[in-house]
């Protein structure tokens, strides 16, 4: 709960009561992942600085500071989730122009296809969704708009 609502004075007394800040729930989620998703920049940064990890890919709302500072500890960008999704994926699915164009910037590639599931990649997302600001994008950055999901379908067919 901490985490959620931003309590900095509550997560440094936990800490000095060595409170295990890297337990996760049976998802994968631990106290990093919350405060990145609610937006939480100060408690994203406190809790890096004490070695906690981010593993686990969750969407993260489209906050661009999080995931810029997170980007900067070197968090790695190509975890992917139990759905095998990446925050590339993810930030295409969800509409988050700028956490895409800060990945591409960072040189992900757009063409990574998921492999756990349906094999859907980026640009696939981002269509189905409708976003096309995100759409443009890809296709900027050279996106093979042709690759096939795991059932044959390609992105016009979304």
């Amino acid at each position: 709960m901490a985490s959620a609502h931003n309590n900095i004075s509550l997560i440094q007394m936990l800490l000095q009561a060595n409170t295990n800040p890297h337990l996760k729930t049976l998802k994968g989620i631990n106290a990093l992942v919350i405060a990145s998703y609610h937006g939480n920049y100060e408690v994203v940064q406190l809790l890096i600085s004490k070695g906690v990890d981010y593993e686990h890919q969750q969407e993260d709302e489209g906050h661009i500071q999080i995931a810029e500072l997170l980007l900067k500890e070197n968090v790695n960008p190509n975890v992917q989730d139990k759905n095998g999704q990446n925050a590339f994926m993810l930030a295409c699915g969800e509409g988050h122009a700028q956490i895409v164009e800060l990945l591409l910037k960072k040189n992900f590639d757009p063409n990574v296809q998921e492999t756990v599931a349906s094999g859907w990649n980026a640009f696939m997302l981002a269509c189905a969704e409708g976003h096309t600001q995100i759409v443009e994008l890809l296709l900027k950055e050279k996106v093979d708009p042709s690759v096939q999901n795991k059932n044959g379908w390609n992105a016009f067919m979304m």
